[in-house]
């Protein structure tokens, strides 16, 4: 299928856990809508793993502690598998993850 953009026609229900771009459903986890909610409230701004881990897991980022990677290892691909590529969330080596918005052709 043709690739999306979350930009058109995307939706965020927060009490259902989706996320839907075009119509198409996209089921997340409670962690993964709190991560895709503050990413996207704050797109463009590298977030560090601890921001995205107090506000997404509700705790401090432990040494060695993957978590906040894992979650957003499986948004990325929840995303990859709905064919939503605008947004895409991108890691930034050392800080954080942030969620690159392309503008729309003029």
């Amino acid at each position: 299928g043709a690739a999306r953009g979350l930009d058109k026609g995307a939706g965020l229900d927060l009490r259902r856990f989706e996320l839907s771009s075009d119509g198409h459903l996209i089921a997340l986890t409670p962690a993964e809508m709190r991560v895709i909610e503050v990413l996207m409230r704050h797109h463009g701004e590298v977030l560090s793993r601890n921001e995205l881990t107090e506000f997404a897991l509700q705790r401090p980022l432990e040494p060695y502690d993957r978590s906040i990677d894992t979650i957003m290892s499986k948004l990325r691909r929840k995303l990859a598998d709905a064919h939503v590529d605008n947004p895409r969330i991108r890691g930034v080596r050392s800080h954080g993850y942030v969620l690159d918005v392309a503008e729309a052709p003029s």
